[in-house]
């Protein structure tokens, strides 16, 4: 559909879908992820994660000229969109159960702060249900609500500060550059290619009615607050991940409290608009139970993370994690490269399927390699397995 037959929702401003971009891009990956780059590679790895990340996303409200070509990509690649968010939903499943389990530990939060944290839980799931199935200023407003949750957050502790130990405590002696150059080019392929495959994404960029303002305003000035508070609690994040339990005595109940708040209202938030975006695709019904399916693997794997074999010094909850995070440094922008960008021949009998083949096989063997960069911590390895994937395009014609 064009811009001239544009349905009325995209009459609404696009500040409505700033913020719904924000927050549905808030994911366990921005709000943990960038400690876990504090801690291996210092400050420096923040920012190879933040860039891309924020320049990507905001890219796609201009490379997606139109509605109209947003609703062809949707509907020409529809099963790998709706698998990218049934996997994006099994991850937060299991995120959620973990990081639940590990900042009580840690931080001690009372029984209050469970009611606290749980009110922000309820009060979101009740506000999707009511401006369910809709795109305009209801669904606009729990979003700017989701996300000044979070930026009050933010501003309690950056107010009331209260982390001791410092960061810096974590840090390795020096920044190690040399491997970051190696996870730098991963980086930029899945930050820039994953969106393309967000139903969320699509959803606003097809009804906004100014789709480059929206992605503008909600990836280069939301979304760079919400990965300011990651970096505010990404102490206490790495002394957790350190298993130091005297920082329990730093963190007082209320920290707990705000930091759990933020991560349970935002992944809630997250959560359910990737749920609505399966719901009213084509393959509801197969996308439902996908969904379930996974997400009920990822419960498992959440609820008996503590028993899960680690990988040298990194538990298992962090090796599952990592896993996770292959899909969206590999899987997908993968799929993204190799079978979704046009080219020569695109429309010739018989490309999907020599397509398909060609990125199942480059995954397959650039696979080991990522677990060797990721997993092994050997991130040398991820050169070889990026150019394994990017050289497949080749052979994808």
């Amino acid at each position: 559909m064009d811009d001239a037959g544009a349905s009325p929702a995209r009459s609404y401003s696009p500040f409505l879908w700033a913020a719904y971009l924000a927050c549905s891009w808030t994911w366990c990956i921005g709000m943990f992820l960038p400690a876990l780059l504090v801690r291996d590679y210092g400050w420096t790895g923040a920012v190879v994660f933040f860039v891309p990340n924020a320049l990507g996303a905001a890219a796609m409200g201009w490379v997606i000229a139109s509605p109209s070509s947003s609703q062809r990509i949707t509907k020409n690649h529809e099963g790998a969109a709706v698998l990218f968010s049934a996997v994006t939903i099994a991850f937060h499943v299991f995120f959620l159960i973990w990081a639940l389990g590990q900042v009580n530990r840690i931080g001690g939060v009372p029984t209050w702060g469970l009611g606290v944290v749980g009110g922000g839980a309820v009060g979101v799931i009740v506000l999707m249900r009511l401006v369910r199935g809709g795109g305009g200023p209801g669904l606009g407003g729990v979003s700017w609500l989701v996300w000044l949750v979070s930026v009050g957050v933010l501003a309690l502790l950056l107010a009331r500060p209260a982390f001791t130990p410092d960061t810096a405590r974590y840090l390795p002696p020096t920044a190690v550059t040399g491997s970051l150059l190696w996870l730098a080019p991963v980086c930029v392929f899945g930050f820039a290619l994953c969106p393309y495959l967000d139903l969320t994404f699509h959803h606003a960029r097809q009804q906004s009615s100014g789709g480059r303002l929206a992605f503008g305003v909600g990836f280069l000035v939301l979304f760079p607050v919400m990965i300011g508070l990651t970096m505010v609690y990404a102490g206490p994040f790495i002394a957790l991940l350190a298993d130091d339990r005297g920082v329990t005595l730093a963190w007082a109940p209320w920290v707990g409290v705000a930091v759990l708040t933020h991560l349970v209202v935002q992944l809630l938030f997250t959560v359910s608009v990737h749920q609505e975006q399966i719901a009213a695709s084509g393959l509801a019904d197969r996308g439902r139970l996908l969904m379930v399916m996974l997400a009920g693997a990822a419960m498992v794997l959440g609820l008996v993370h503590p028993e899960l074999p680690g990988v040298g010094e990194m538990s298992g909850a962090e090796v599952v994690y990592r896993c996770f995070m292959a899909f969206y440094g590999l899987v997908f922008p993968a799929y993204v490269w190799l079978v979704m960008i046009p080219r020569d021949g695109t429309d010739a009998p018989g490309f999907m399927r020599r397509a398909l083949r060609v990125w199942a096989l480059s995954v397959g063997i650039a696979a080991p390699m990522f677990w060797m960069g990721f997993i092994g911590g050997r991130e040398i390895w991820l050169a070889p397995g990026i150019a394994v994937v990017l050289l497949a395009r080749l052979f994808a014609r």
